[in-house]
């Protein structure tokens, strides 16, 4: 039995050009930080993973700091706050959406306990950030952290405008790029974007590999210390390989990013038409236009059960999910859904379907099979 994987968001498969990349460098072994011929190999393979994924951003190299991951990255920024806190800086206030990823959402609820003031910014019924709340409570020692493309409803903010919003407040805006990157165009050099936060696993590169940008002279101070590496930034040895595959899916992105956002966006089409024609108690979350990520379809299948329709589904061969991978084993509401106004009950019926690089027509139909299959089935229960 074939098994169609359409959870693109949760993660994605290596690319076979990284993985051949990546193999090609196994014997490279040497600590980029030391002196010695070995060590420098290792160090030119870390500096031009920089300049690969720069250019794709139009940022400098030194702009860029490799972390493990786009929470750690999410966690670095926020943790400024509390940074500034401890030495007895002048505070500032942290404004986010309510739709963030868990590992924003659930630092703020950490540095709200830390005496720090956060305000979130509702959503409409689509999921776009209230532009006139984000307007009334911004200020100049705000820091504002959006994400470009939400991972579980696929809206894809205005990050131009709330650019514009931040600039005009002289406050400072972080953005979590983590399911943009490689789907929608970055220019961080026209934006008035002070951190960018992104992760390789997103775009078919490894896990365990992911970037903080951070604007020239914007106050920082490390998370991670103790070692000196990447100019004092973030501490540890830094692990060329996997910087070296981040690197090649960016230069993946490059070729394919364009072609595979039209494809992906006729295969979202085709599935929503089959799904709103077929069952008539479904009801999709999020834009299906060009303001919504191509290949992310969120919908709430009145009456069924989420969490069987997908054990189900996983035994027919088709992983799909219930919503961010994050958050998956906790047994809560979307903290997205609910702010998109769907209740408890209706969250629960929702489900998340992400197509990828490999998804086709025939794995579309297929999973539409599936799911009037199964879905009589529970209904009849």
């Amino acid at each position: 039995m074939e098994q169609i994987y359409c959870d693109y968001n949760a993660t994605t498969p290596i690319h076979p050009i990284v993985k051949e990349r990546m193999i090609s460098l196994m014997d490279t072994f040497g600590n980029p930080a030391s002196i010695h011929g070995i060590g420098q190999e290792a160090e030119r393979v870390l500096v031009e993973s920089k300049e690969v994924i720069a250019e794709f951003l139009n940022c400098s190299p030194e702009n860029l700091i490799f972390t493990s991951g786009g929470t750690e990255s999410n966690n670095t920024v926020l943790f400024q706050l509390l940074a500034e806190k401890i030495s007895n800086k002048p505070e500032r206030k942290l404004i986010c959406s309510e739709i963030e990823h868990s590992s924003i959402s659930e630092y703020s609820t950490f540095l709200k306990k830390s005496g720090i003031e956060v305000v979130y910014i509702p959503v409409d019924p689509q999921g776009f950030v209230n532009l006139e709340e984000l307007q009334k409570e911004i200020t100049k020692n705000s820091l504002v952290s959006i994400i470009w493309a939400n991972n579980e409803i696929g809206t894809i903010q205005n990050i131009e405008k709330i650019s514009e919003i931040v600039k005009d407040a002289g406050a400072e805006l972080h953005v979590d790029a983590t399911q943009a990157l490689g789907k929608v165009a970055i220019d961080l050099s026209s934006l008035h974007i002070h951190w960018l936060t992104a992760t390789a696993h997103k775009i078919y590169g490894p896990r365990g590999i992911g970037l903080l940008y951070r604007r020239a002279y914007t106050r920082f101070a490390p998370m991670l210390i103790g070692g000196g590496q990447q100019e004092d930034q973030r501490a540890g040895t830094e692990n060329h390989l996997l910087m070296a595959g981040f690197a090649e899916a960016i230069n993946q992105r490059k070729v394919e990013m364009a072609e595979e956002s039209i494809r992906l966006r006729s295969l979202k089409t085709k599935l929503i038409n089959e799904i709103i024609s077929r069952f008539e108690f479904a009801q999709i979350n999020g834009p299906i236009d060009e303001r919504g990520l191509a290949g992310t379809i969120n919908v709430t299948f009145h009456g069924v059960e989420n969490e069987m329709l997908l054990l189900y589904l996983d035994m027919a061969g088709i992983s799909i999910s219930t919503g961010s991978a994050c958050s998956s084993r906790t047994f809560k509401a979307s903290r997205v859904l609910n702010a998109i106004g769907r209740s408890d009950l209706e969250a629960f019926s929702s489900v998340r379907i992400s197509l990828g690089r490999e998804s086709t027509e025939t794995h579309v139909d297929r999973l539409v099979e599936k799911l009037s299959e199964i879905i009589g089935r529970i209904r009849k229960e």
